[in-house]
């Protein structure tokens, strides 16, 4: 089965068409990409571009804050898509087995699973189907995280048994989607060598031909309260004041366009000017819709320990001053001293870190590079609500 050529742009048919050619090529898949650019729906569409003869299995680690939940929803979406027998055989039948080995002492932990190697039980059945299989994590780095916060070495534990599945049971392949940020979280636990049979693989915002045809979709399914059309000078504005192509932040935009220009045909939707999109980021940026931004605050709360937290968000604060951002020569001069005393390398790893996880872009030439947010509309959002 192809990739149907009748994709519109924002419907990812280059991104999917790769990412189906590694799958059939025996290959597992680590998926990285900043927050609110599709991944969860790219990975939804696999069973669709897989056609029927795969076991496609979705599973999410939103939620799951530890290692034996994730393995158990796991489980029970496995028995669930693939048809194997019923979970509370297999449950029970493990336990068993576990008894017979001698694995429990008291009948009480008849009621207790090693989850791990029920899982395995699960991957070695799908292995012997004549479909082809794989298991769809969504967002492994949330769990990575929760791990980390109990025990630093439980994430490494975890990932390293996890390559060891892939390694054993090769006819399942595995999908794993996550936010840039799990680079970080592999650096920090240096457990980069249990990515190392992945191919990875990443998923940015959309082009402008993709947000094009995202809008029209948006208007055309009725999921704009006020459809509108913008001309030519009207669409490079839009794109131009968002910046950062993300489809979360164009639908969220265009939710709030009230347009106020002329009428047209045949599409029969009137004109949005450029001062009724100014009015719809104004209108985003108001109290009522800072939730639509927490995910950027709450990543650097999560994800990096205090001092460093500190660091970056200072950076932040620097870089938001100006639309066009700050010279990398300007940064290293000013946070060379006191407070915060960073050194050329440490400095570069921290706009490293940032320009992985979206919150940058780095201009300019190697001599003199330049660091500016990447959207318009987040620094806005910096500006008014987390600057210092």
């Amino acid at each position: 089965m192809s990739i149907d050529s009748a994709l519109k742009p924002h419907e990812r048919p280059e991104e999917r068409r790769a990412l189906r050619a590694l799958l059939l090529q025996g290959k597992s898949i680590l998926q990285l990409g900043p927050r609110r650019v599709g991944k969860t729906w790219v990975a939804k569409q696999l069973a669709h571009d897989l056609g029927p003869d795969w076991v496609v299995v979705m599973c999410d680690a939103q939620g799951r804050t530890t290692e034996a939940e994730l393995l158990e929803h796991v489980c029970r979406e496995i028995e669930a898509t693939a048809g194997l027998k019923g979970f509370a055989k297999g449950r029970f039948g493990q336990a068993f087995k576990n008894l017979q080995a001698g694995r429990v002492e008291a009948w009480q932990d008849l009621f207790k699973t090693d989850w791990r190697a029920f899982l395995e039980t699960l991957v070695a059945n799908l292995g012997t189907l004549e479909r082809e299989s794989v298991i769809v994590i969504d967002e492994l780095a949330l769990l990575l995280l929760a791990l980390r916060q109990t025990d630093p070495r439980a994430s490494l534990n975890f990932l390293y048994w996890l390559r060891g599945m892939q390694q054993k049971h090769m006819r399942v392949r595995w999908f794993f989607t996550g936010s840039v940020g799990l680079h970080s979280v592999a650096r920090q636990d240096e457990v980069e060598g249990a990515l190392v049979d992945l191919a990875i693989t990443s998923l940015g915002p959309f082009d402008a031909a993709a947000t094009q045809s995202y809008l029209e979709q948006l208007c055309e399914d009725g999921e704009i309260l006020r459809p509108f059309r913008l001309d030519n000078e009207g669409f490079a504005h839009f794109v131009n004041e968002l910046g950062w192509l993300s489809p979360y932040y164009i639908e969220q935009v265009a939710k709030l366009v009230k347009p106020g220009g002329p009428m047209s045909t045949p599409a029969h939707r009137p004109l949005a000017t450029k001062s009724d999109i100014d009015a719809a980021f104004s209108a985003l940026l108001q109290p009522e819709h800072k939730t639509y931004f927490s995910i950027w605050r709450e990543h650097l709360s999560k994800n990096f320990p205090q001092l460093e937290r500190a660091q970056l968000r200072a950076i932040l604060d620097r870089v938001s001053e100006q639309a066009e951002g700050e010279l990398l020569d300007t940064l290293i001069a000013e946070f060379g001293g006191s407070p915060h005393s960073l050194t050329r390398p440490v400095l570069r790893e921290r706009l490293d870190a940032l320009l992985l996880d979206a919150f940058l872009l780095e201009t300019g030439d190697e001599e003199r590079p330049r660091f500016r947010f990447r959207s318009g509309l987040l620094r806005r959002y910096w500006r008014r609500y987390e600057i210092a």
